[in-house]
């Protein structure tokens, strides 16, 4: 498989990850009850398939200032400045839509809003900060494992302890800052990618192919077998330690070998292409778009399907725009220099 092809089937992985967390958040289920089992079964799998994805592309880099300098490039900068972006936004959409007027709130508000409203951010802008911090925790389990010549399967073995004790403080409802439990319990997916990439063929056309839907098919029978409620967020979960890692593996491992099956589909792949983009601007052209869509009284169903397509095909004209106008912080271009 060449390496263009190679790409195109990850951006396509990294689509259907990215459309599943714009159906989430246009709140299907919220209006459907007998939707929640088919969200519940898609929720224990996309955020582990962002997670595995990333650890697939894993390097070393300069160092660690290179790269610390490149993850904040990448993750950092995006999530602080559509942190601040979608809450500034968001709160004065709820003003006047509520209100029906807008008030300033003065910078007290810009500043405490971090300490006071930290996990109510719209979207899924958490999940930069959390992989940021994912991908520190994973440097330093590899920075120990190869300095230490420890054997490989000691990577997994480290990042599955810590992700063992993310999970039970999740469990406990106990929430450490910066979403370090959610990166904590994240961490044994990003190895499991990491490994993937580094001592299989997985991602490379070979004999195993042509099982290539039997796998598919075998991976989400699995994923039925194990899933429950899962939330990556909140790092709170109803299912084992086991289910959970079983069924986020084996949802990520189905997603893959069908991207890998398909390759290409040009709004799917181009939007997995620049899914940072989409992840970050979603949510406010959700609450835009619904909210006009619901001042003519149409059905919910109607709504949310409307509100769904729209926000897919508004995503379309966005991500060139801020390629253009904004491409620092869209992880386009660096602003920290990179040596």
């Amino acid at each position: 498989m060449s390496e263009k092809s190679r790409i195109e089937f990850i951006d396509l992985a990294k689509g259907f990850c990215i459309l599943l967390v714009v159906l989430t958040h246009v709140h299907f289920k919220d209006h459907y009850p007998q939707l929640m089992g088919i969200h519940l079964y898609l929720k224990s799998f996309r955020m582990p398939l962002y997670f595995m994805l990333s650890g697939l592309f894993f390097k070393e880099y300069e160092g660690f200032i290179g790269f610390l300098k490149r993850k904040t490039n990448k993750l950092l900068i995006p999530f602080i400045f559509f942190f601040y972006f979608n809450a500034i936004i968001f709160r004065y959409i709820m003003d006047f839509t509520q209100n029906h007027h807008i008030s300033f709130y003065g910078i007290k508000f810009y500043i405490n809003f971090y300490y006071e409203s930290f996990n109510d951010i719209p979207g899924g802008i958490w999940f930069l900060l959390c992989l940021f911090n994912v991908n520190i925790i994973f440097y330093i389990i590899y920075l120990v494992v190869n300095r230490n010549k420890l054997h490989s399967s000691f990577i997994f073995f480290f990042a599955l302890l810590i992700g063992t004790f993310g999970y039970y403080i999740g469990i406990n409802q106990y929430n450490l800052p910066l979403f370090f439990d959610s990166a904590m319990t994240a961490t044994p997916f990003f190895a499991v990618g990491y490994i993937l990439k580094r001592d299989t063929n997985f991602l490379l056309k070979n004999r195993m192919d042509k099982y290539n839907w039997i796998f598919i098919i075998f991976s989400f029978f699995i994923v039925y077998l194990f899933f429950d409620f899962s939330n990556y967020m909140s790092n709170y979960y109803k299912m084992s330690l086991v289910s959970t890692y079983i069924s986020g593996i084996a949802g990520t491992i189905g997603v893959l070998l069908l991207s890998k099956k398909l390759v290409y589909l040009p709004i799917v792949s181009y939007l997995g292409r620049y899914s940072i983009i989409v992840l970050c601007t979603h949510q406010i052209m959700i609450i835009i778009v619904n909210r006009l869509l619901r001042t003519v009284n149409t059905a919910e169903l109607i709504v949310d399907i409307s509100t769904f397509l729209i926000v897919v095909l508004l995503s379309l004209f966005i991500i060139p725009l801020l390629k253009q106008y904004l491409p620092y912080v869209t992880a386009q271009k660096d602003l920290l220099p990179i040596d």
